[in-house]
């Protein structure tokens, strides 16, 4: 990119590459916890059955539904309120749709 190509905005300018899966960590050791062990150690930590993998997805279904509906902040959040409320997943996924078309931001996905 040039002077002249640069823009204006300093937050419009492009983002520093993120960093290599791993990097940090020391030459030969272990590699990072799969999501599939952390969720199911984090759940046993907290006395809670792990989730299936339906609903798994209807929880990333609805995360998707929230970041592209407003910021990439609101899916983690989205889901510990559904999660705070005790909506069942199916169900919460569907208020984030129906949010979300309502914005007039609907992703499409349907569960």
């Amino acid at each position: 990119m040039t002077p002249r190509d640069t823009p204006s905005d300093p937050a419009a300018a492009p983002s520093p590459a993120p960093a290599p899966r791993g990097a940090g960590r020391e030459p030969g050791s272990a590699p990072p916890t799969s999501a599939a062990g952390w969720i199911r150690r984090y759940a046993q930590a907290g006395g809670a059955p792990a989730p299936g993998d339906d609903e798994i997805d209807a929880v990333l279904a609805m995360a998707g539904v929230a970041a592209h509906a407003s910021e990439r902040t609101a899916a983690p959040l989205t889901a510990w309120l559904a999660g705070r409320a005790g909506i069942p997943v199916h169900e919460a996924l569907a208020a984030a749709q129906g949010l979300a078309d309502a914005l007039g931001e609907g992703s499409g996905t349907r569960a």
